[in-house]
């Protein structure tokens, strides 16, 4: 799903500078979520925030040709990094979160 999203998503990126996604695979590795970390937000209890570690180690595949013929491609992509989420105001009923804010 997030190969063919990619490929939606730079295609026509790529066609204005003449060159053609070969090939899109971003390969088995799972993102890992590490040190989940939850806690109120707000004194009465409306908001939520989650904080979380966030690792990508790709051993994608990501093939592309430029109108000239040349080709180049991308074997390893690694992302490492912090992510927060507040979640905010909560409610009883669904939807239970209104709006849902990152960073």
């Amino acid at each position: 799903a997030g190969s063919d999203m990619m490929k939606l998503t730079l295609e026509p990126m790529l066609k204005e500078y003449n060159m053609t996604l070969v090939k899109a695979d971003l390969g088995d590795n799972p993102l890992i979520l590490d040190r989940v970390v939850v806690h109120p937000h707000s004194d009465d209890g409306s908001t939520l925030q989650f904080d979380m570690d966030v690792i990508w180690d790709g051993k994608c595949e990501i093939a592309m040709k430029a109108a000239g013929g040349a080709s180049f491609g991308i074997e390893s992509i690694r992302m490492a990094g912090r992510l927060s989420f507040v979640l905010r105001p909560l409610s009883d009923e669904l939807p239970c979160v209104d709006c849902i804010q990152y960073s």
